[in-house]
């Protein structure tokens, strides 16, 4: 079921880390269940799946079921509802390494190695299909910077500025635009209480028509795309497709607001505001091939292709996304975009590894991080980048990770995962340089270096080699 959904889902443009295969469309998943029960159906529809997920996750979650079956959600039970509810086994469900999904995956790849997956293209029509299949990556187009200064006056809750794009001002782009509006940290929180003093939030509206003639966007004359509204000095909004869906319309209109906060003065004096506007379209895939690239499916047929990643060997060690479009002569479509991603890891030994050194290929760029806290509620919902590392020696106890970071009045905050995800340590000291949140916004920040919080850019912590005798009860080989 879950691969018909994804077969015949609705790409929405967005990246794929976002969006998956896109937005569910019942008409359609229902035309190829009917094709793939031997039916007619209204639409011809085909089938992408492969088993490199599961079986990539069965392999590292083995350990962690066994955990979160038999002592965390037990131990959970038993505190909050007084009830000990013992599963049958504790063990990964038998084939779950061979089951199938539309998603590819390749895991873990070391830098300058490659790893080969494959994935089968099901034709459940009753008409030869050709297909071609080619992998894309995420690229920046284009960049552009835009400035003003927006002030309060007395009572003011908030006051606006936009921009306008029109068709002769908008970068042409078939994926998405990024929206970034940004306002100096010292006139977020100027006296560092953690209470905020203004804020910004944007918005990204359709304008339909000026239809009062007064040459100004009105509410009633747009249609609401996306808005960032976090409690920060720095929020996003996304539009996927800009061009097209600007069609006919008169414009797209880019709004930003500085928001009172509750610690600001009467009047705020202006606060100069940037907005960023990213745009990021698809190109081939330089670490990623396809064989075959083509192929010709009978009826009732499939035909299965090998992907395979080669990361250079100075890769950065990190997540990288990418899809697979295959496309095809039948549908209405005639076209798929298949997620795939895949972990490069770089080997780490006794002396220290800068895992930002290297090449990071096209968006996002895991070499920085865009950041951002809501204040509002956890420091989890800033931005993140992972990186992945394997000991280089097996008699290790533990690494030494150190995150420097250059913007003064920021923090960053740096968690070891295990294989499995669980934290590898058996304390916060060891898997997180450490914090506790107090509530309202105010936070204690430790392992992040020392002195002002002008100088405190960076955190040292100690993930420990093995930690599975400390973080398992049931102790799993």
């Amino acid at each position: 079921m879950k691969t018909i959904l994804q077969s015949s889902a609705v790409p929405l443009r967005y990246d794929v880390a976002s969006q998956g295969f896109g937005r569910v469309d019942a008409f359609r998943a229902l035309s190829l269940a009917r094709l793939l029960a031997g039916r007619t159906a209204a639409r011809y529809e085909l089938v992408v799946q492969s088993n490199s997920l599961w079986g990539a996750y069965a392999s590292k979650y083995g350990s962690l079921w066994q955990w979160q079956w038999c002592d965390n959600i037990r131990a959970y039970m038993l505190r909050w509802a007084g009830t000990d509810l013992q599963p049958p086994s504790c063990s990964l469900p038998a084939g779950v390494s061979s089951r199938v999904d539309g998603v590819l995956f390749f895991g873990d790849v070391p830098q300058g190695g490659s790893r080969s997956i494959t994935f089968t293209v099901r034709n459940p029509t009753n008409k030869t299909v050709s297909v071609v299949a080619f992998p894309r990556q995420l690229v920046v187009t284009r960049t552009q910077t835009l400035t003003r200064s927006l002030s309060l006056a007395p009572g003011a809750p908030y006051n606006r500025t936009y921009w306008v794009f029109t068709s002769s001002n908008l970068t042409a782009t078939a994926r998405f635009m990024d929206v970034v509006a940004t306002i100096p940290y010292s006139r977020f929180d100027a006296d560092n209480d953690y209470v905020v003093d203004v804020r910004v939030r944007v918005w990204i509206h359709i304008w339909r028509a000026d239809a009062n003639g007064n040459g100004r966007p009105d509410p009633d004359e747009m249609m609401l795309v996306n808005y960032g509204y976090n409690w920060a000095n720095w929020n996003l909004a996304t539009m996927s497709a800009p061009t097209i869906k600007l069609g006919s319309y008169r414009c797209i209109v880019v709004s930003v607001d500085l928001v009172r906060g509750p610690d600001a003065p009467s009047y705020v004096p202006p606060v100069p505001v940037t907005v960023t506007v990213t745009y990021v379209d698809t190109a081939g895939d330089p670490w990623v091939s396809v064989s075959p690239s083509s192929a010709n499916i009978p009826p009732g047929g499939s035909a299965t292709f090998t992907l395979t990643v080669r990361p250079p060997a100075n890769a950065v060690p990190t997540t990288y996304i990418g899809e697979v479009v295959v496309t095809n002569n039948v549908t209405v479509t005639g076209f798929m975009q298949v997620p795939y991603s895949f972990n490069a890891y770089a080997t780490v030994g006794t002396s220290f590894v800068n895992l930002t050194a290297g090449v990071s290929r096209g968006w996002p760029d895991a070499r920085s991080i865009r950041g951002a806290t809501h204040w509002a509620w956890r420091f989890e919902s800033g931005d993140w980048r992972l990186f992945h590392i394997a000991p280089g020696a097996s008699n290790g106890l533990a690494f030494e990770v150190q995150d420097g970071w250059m913007l003064s009045d920021t923090s960053s905050i740096g968690f070891a995962a295990g294989p499995d995800g669980q934290f590898a340590g058996a304390y916060l000291g060891q898997g997180a340089s450490w914090f506790d949140y107090r509530g309202s916004g105010v936070f204690t920040w430790v392992n992040t270096g020392a002195g002002s919080i002008n100088n405190a850019r960076r955190v040292v912590w100690f993930p420990s080699v093995d930690y599975r005798d400390w973080l398992y009860p049931q102790c799993e080989a």
